[in-house]
């Protein structure tokens, strides 16, 4: 579901604002920037399943869910600067968001559209830095994957 609706949101996007120009890695702009995107969703999505095992009640899922959603637009680096902010750097190397959108903003070349841009070096428009925000986000959702399974594993024993 999450590759629909990455491959809808991407080529509405790219089909009313102009796309990236050039790729770093993959060859296609716009198929760089969907991988970006749908590894993000699917890395956010695991880790709100993660959440959801984690709670005890229905009623305890919205609070967990809300702060899991406003930790991921915070640590981005898009809306507030995270570099070079010593508690917000650190943090925001735990959030799929801050990966996804470092992938999306390297593909981009993010950081050529104007001074007022923070100096982010995950924003380079290279493809080690693309490559390396992936990678994140692929370890990210093991990760996500493997603390679901221990508890899901112990919720069905217990």
């Amino acid at each position: 579901m999450c590759a629909a609706q990455t491959a809808l949101l991407v080529g509405f996007v790219t089909a009313v604002k102009p796309g990236p120009i050039s790729a770093v890695l993959l060859g296609r702009p716009t198929a760089e920037l969907a991988v970006a995107v749908w590894l993000t969703a699917l890395v956010s999505c695991l880790l709100s399943l993660l959440g959801s095992a984690l709670v005890r009640s229905t009623e305890q899922t919205t609070p967990v869910l809300v702060v899991t959603v406003m930790a991921q637009l915070v640590l981005c680096g898009g809306m507030i600067p995270v570099t070079d902010r010593i508690v917000l750097a650190e943090l925001s190397w735990l959030a799929p968001s801050r990966w996804g959108y470092s992938a999306g903003a390297s593909t981009v070349d993010l950081r050529a559209d104007g001074p007022t841009i923070p100096l982010d070096q995950l924003w380079t428009h290279s493809w080690p830095w693309w490559l390396l925000s992936v990678a994140v986000l692929a370890l990210s959702g093991a990760v996500f994957v493997g603390l679901l399974a221990l508890r899901v594993g112990r919720l069905r024993r217990g």
